[in-house]
């Protein structure tokens, strides 16, 4: 059962996995959840998987798409077509019909290829063996443009039947430095028919399921899971602050792994008129990104001062309602601030 209220609950996730609670083996929860609705709309296939037919591969239409990236991503639909690599379509969903009418198309393909968002959570129901390509976009935070990929939790960590591919982040964001000013369009021909053609070898090499959660997350993700590896306390504090009233609200509003991994929004460092911000070990966090070879995207290299780091420690430790979950158990408050 998830309850939740505004954007709290979004994104329930277990802190050391970057997977939405209860998904991986055993309880297997996605799985078993797209069973039901498959089954409910007579869309499980009766052979399991088709073998022995072209791989059926459906772009989906997002609104983060410019109009030149959704002729690019037509374009590409009709070559591999006229080229016998797969059945490919390009899909916006009001004109499929009603939703067993999308849970049945869902349930044929192979390959599903979009960015984030709405667009993207038909992929759970997705059958086992398949593949998800997240196209991701760029995101507008606070003047800095940085790239997305949004509901990791859910497609990718969340899906432990179905492994996830990522656009490189450097080519969402079409260079590999200050980044563009623009939004959209983002999507370049190479780097996205490169991606597409790795999914369809994916899908018909195979792979085994379950697979880790650390195969299916971008850049972004793996560099966040280390973090909470490096310092789980802090960690802990900060997914809380995502799915509770706990702290400052743009910790329930700024949850996907690219406003932590590159400072934005409620993970920007305390300076001029930010006078509270989410939990994050910025030291740590700002030596993995140099150590992974991730650009900051506008985000401050050089090694963060330890006394601005305590500052900033002390300031989310001795909130009366970390206090109140520590004495609870929930939260390990560290020695230095106890």
């Amino acid at each position: 059962v998830v309850v939740g209220s505004g954007m709290v609950g979004n994104l329930v996730a277990e802190p050391a996995t970057l997977s939405m609670a209860g998904a991986q083996p055993p309880l297997d929860a996605t799985a078993k959840f797209r069973e039901r609705m498959l089954g409910a709309f007579g869309a499980l296939p009766r052979d399991g998987r088709r073998r022995g037919r072209l791989p059926r591969l459906v772009v989906v239409h997002n609104k983060r798409f410019g109009f030149e990236d959704v002729c690019l991503l037509r374009e590409l639909v009709r070559n591999l077509t006229a080229e016998g690599a797969a059945n490919a379509s390009y899909v916006d969903w009001p004109d499929v019909g009603d939703f067993g009418s999308h849970m049945r198309l869902v349930a044929e393909t192979d390959v599903y290829v979009s960015g984030p968002g709405t667009a993207l959570q038909y992929a759970p129901f997705l059958l086992s063996g398949s593949v998800f390509v997240a196209l991701g976009f760029r995101r507008s935070e606070q003047g800095r443009m940085i790239p997305s990929f949004m509901e990791q939790q859910l497609a990718g960590g969340g899906t432990p039947y179905v492994r996830a591919l990522y656009l490189d982040s450097a080519a969402v964001m079409n260079a590999t430095g200050a980044g563009p000013q623009r939004e959209a369009p983002y999507l370049l021909r190479e780097p996205v028919m490169e991606l597409v053609r790795s999914a369809l070898r994916v899908f018909s090499d195979g792979f085994p399921v379950p697979v880790s959660v650390e195969e299916s997350l971008s850049a972004e993700g793996r560099l966040l899971r280390e973090l909470c590896r490096r310092d789980p306390a802090t960690c802990r504090l900060a997914y809380f602050q995502m799915n509770t009233w706990m702290g400052p609200s743009r910790c329930r509003a700024d949850i996907w792994p690219e406003h932590v991994v590159y400072e934005v929004g409620g993970w920007t460092a305390l300076g001029g008129k930010v006078t509270e911000n989410c939990a994050v070990n910025r030291t740590v966090l700002r030596r993995l990104r140099r150590a992974q070879g991730l650009p900051g995207w506008g985000a401050p290299e050089e090694d963060y001062p330890e006394e601005l780091a305590r500052e900033e420690a002390g300031r989310w430790w001795n909130r009366a309602e970390v206090r109140d979950l520590a004495r609870l158990g929930l939260l390990e408050v560290p020695p230095e601030f106890r």
